[in-house]
């Protein structure tokens, strides 16, 4: 038994080791194409949500394109007046989805900014499962 054990905890920590290196390897490749896509994103102009980036069924209900609001007489100037714009397009817009909008911005971003509106009441958020639906106040 005791020749037996010893080949059993080999296999078990060589097991462990070709695993284990496995694992590096994919997170390298993660880690390489998260920084592919943070390097795509270059211009904060192309941070706007265009409909070309938006999600099929969004793409006539969503206009931010810059020809859109020069019409208005302003620019966007910031990612707060791009969310609220959005907000109003697309009442009642899951958080969730509005992620896929903003492909450029990180969640940790968007969420921030969305608390930071719904306190100052300039948003309405409503629990819904795991996410908000997020209305205008």
């Amino acid at each position: 038994m005791g020749w037996f054990g010893f080949l059993l905890l080999l296999v078990v920590v060589a097991g462990g080791i070709y695993f284990y290196q496995k694992l590096l390897v994919i997170e390298q490749e993660i880690r390489r194409e998260h920084a592919d896509l943070h390097a795509q994103v270059d211009d904060p102009a192309d941070a706007v949500v265009k409909p070309e980036v938006a999600p099929p069924i969004f793409k006539e209900q969503v206009r931010l394109e810059p020809d859109d609001l020069e019409e208005e007489g302003r620019e966007p100037v910031s990612l707060e007046d791009a969310l609220l714009k959005v907000i109003n397009d697309l009442p009642g817009l899951l958080q969730t989805e509005l992620y896929a909008l903003f492909p450029g911005e990180e969640r940790k971003r968007l969420q921030a900014i969305l608390l930071r509106l719904d306190r100052d009441g300039k948003i309405r958020r409503e629990k819904k499962k795991s996410s908000y639906r997020v209305f205008l106040a």
